[in-house]
């Protein structure tokens, strides 16, 4: 077992581009164009409540809510994301 939290991705819905509405902590890599150092930076953040006030790239939110999402599978059903979090901001 590991104390690393579990990744999570913060969504503000009211952005439309999909590449500036999101933002990801605790992963395992880099993700959407992010640099290795603000990856490093996110690692060991723990999941947002909802309520809280997060200061993202895309600005200060609110977490308006939250779920736990499955493990994603390939087509050839083989797993290739652990458990992780959905975190929707306004």
């Amino acid at each position: 077992m590991t104390d690393k939290p579990l990744m999570w991705i913060a969504y503000d819905l009211t952005i439309s581009d999909n590449q500036k509405n999101r933002e990801q902590f605790n992963g395992d890599a880099p993700a959407w164009g992010e640099s290795l150092d603000d990856h490093l930076a996110k690692q060991g953040i723990p999941v947002p409540e909802v309520g809280d006030r997060l200061n993202l790239r895309m600005g200060v939110r609110t977490v308006e809510s939250r779920r736990l999402e499955q493990p994603e599978r390939d087509d050839n059903g083989d797993r290739v994301t652990g458990w992780y979090w959905t975190i929707f901001v306004h």
